[in-house]
């Protein structure tokens, strides 16, 4: 994976606790490490199932790895590459479309590393198992792509084993003698009854903590769909309530509209109502004068006339004037 790596010089295999400073860190197990003869460390380990925090369980492990060597009375001079190898049964990465990945420590801008100190490799073996089935990789040409596929040719979870991976990779270890060794070893220790039930049991308590872990997303997908139901009718009920707070004020326009036009009807009817009076009196004016025209005519007095008629002196007079005005056109 990295160029430049020194032969091995020690393996420490399976569960190896890694020392704690104090009594309430946080243990953490490897299930392989390995130290180069140029004192480098590879921590590699395989995981089963996804427990939702991959990157930050892989800096911890990095992390304690590191620091593990120097005591107080050493140099950081001490310190040594650490490198650490993820092979994951599940994808990571949903938006990164390679099977494996490497980071370190680069300028964000530049892309200059840092340090050589840090790197890390994550290895998703579906995204693996994808590209040799659409034949995006090639075994033949890449020593990692073999040993990467026989590591993945069993998944014991789903108890599928692809013989077809199998079969490419025994006629490629007809020309390479350490994949011939690995698949010799391989077949021994699948026969090794201890070395089996060990496996069974290890593997027991992963698929029940991927129970375990399922039973919770379970859970908390209906907890989040009961919250989701609550918030749509919350939702519906502003909803109907906005509707209910429309239809009212559109009741109050509507009530508003007639009230206007009811005022404006009741000015046209006592405009009405005033005109007919005016016409009224103008009509009982107009006979009155007749009845005041007919006394004059007819001789009698004018204060008679006034008191009868209810007019006053002026108008009759007015009228007796008319009347005078006449007899003399006539």
């Amino acid at each position: 994976m990295k160029s430049g790596k020194g032969p091995i010089q020690s393996l420490t295999f399976k569960n190896v606790e890694i020392s704690r400073e104090y009594e309430n860190d946080k243990a953490a197990r490897l299930d392989l490490l390995i130290e180069t003869a140029n004192n480098e460390k590879i921590n590699v380990e395989i995981q089963f199932a996804n427990q939702y925090n991959m990157v930050k369980r892989t800096l911890y492990y990095w992390a304690r790895i590191y620091e593990q060597p120097l005591t107080k009375a050493q140099e950081y001079d001490v310190l040594q590459p650490v490198l650490t190898i993820n092979i994951m049964n599940f994808n990571l990465f949903e938006d990164v479309p390679d099977y494996h990945t490497v980071y370190q420590l680069l300028e964000r801008r530049m892309h200059i590393p840092l340090t050589d100190l840090i790197e890390c490799h994550f290895v998703e073996m579906p995204k693996l198992i994808k590209a040799w089935e659409e034949k995006a990789l090639d075994p033949k040409e890449d020593p990692l792509t073999r040993w990467l596929l026989l590591l993945g040719s069993v998944d014991k979870r789903r108890n599928k084993f692809h013989e077809d991976i199998f079969q490419e990779l025994e006629e490629l270890a007809m020309n390479d003698q350490t994949l011939q060794e690995a698949m010799d070893n391989w077949n021994e220790l699948s026969q090794t009854e201890e070395q089996r039930l060990r496996y069974e049991a290890r593997l027991k308590n992963i698929l029940d903590e991927q129970s375990r872990q399922r039973s919770m997303e379970r859970k908390a997908e209906q907890i989040r769909q009961r919250e989701e139901q609550i918030k749509q009718r919350e939702k519906k009920v502003v909803q109907r309530e906005d509707r209910i707070e429309q239809r009212e004020d559109r009741l109050k326009q509507k009530q508003e509209a007639l009230k206007q036009k009811q005022e404006l009807i009741d000015q046209k009817q006592e405009t009405v109502t005033d005109q007919r009076n005016k016409l009224e009196q103008q009509t009982q004016k107009a006979t009155v004068s007749e009845i005041a025209r007919q006394l004059l005519r007819q001789g009698l007095e004018i204060g008679l006339i006034s008191e009868s008629t209810g007019l006053s002196i002026t108008e009759i007079s007015m009228l007796q004037q008319e009347l005078d005005n006449e007899r003399n056109k006539n």
